[in-house]
């Protein structure tokens, strides 16, 4: 008799995805809801808040922690998935948690305004950034 080499079953897998999605759904809600607010205060030019969502990003494996665990042994024991596969789905969703936050991150720091200073308008429609601290010239010719 031969035996026929199928492709693993990836069931048990898709179920530990699909729980942990369930079970950290205010994560990533919340994640969300922060980021969009602080691309929106980006793009309308009021702050740029980019470390924001960095550290946001380095407390998700924290938050990300089983908050009860027995509840979540018994809910993947009843589903038939084992301890292997809900460690994966759980480093998964962190792992692509970090990387949207630090993707909108990005884009925050890009989009919101340069160098902390404040842009002006003009008369005729152009704008000007304008530094809210002053540099004085170093006295050089004394020195040297």
């Amino acid at each position: 008799m031969s035996a026929t080499l199928g492709r693993p079953s990836t069931a048990p897998r898709d179920r530990a995805l699909r729980l942990e999605l369930t079970l950290q759904r205010p994560l990533l809600w919340g994640s969300g809801v922060v980021a969009a607010l602080l691309l929106l205060a980006a793009i309308g030019q009021f702050a740029r808040l980019g470390n924001v969502l960095i550290l946001l990003a380095v407390s998700v494996p924290v938050a990300a922690a089983p908050r009860d665990p027995a509840r979540e042994g018994w809910l993947s024991g009843t589903l038939g998935i084992s301890r292997a596969a809900r460690v994966r789905a759980r480093v998964r969703v962190v792992l692509f948690t970090q990387l949207g936050l630090l993707l909108a991150a990005a884009v925050v720091i890009l989009v919101g305004p340069q160098g902390g200073g404040v842009i002006r308008r003009r008369s005729d429609g152009s704008a000007r950034a304008v530094s809210r601290c002053r540099s004085r010239p170093s006295r050089t010719g004394r020195t040297w």
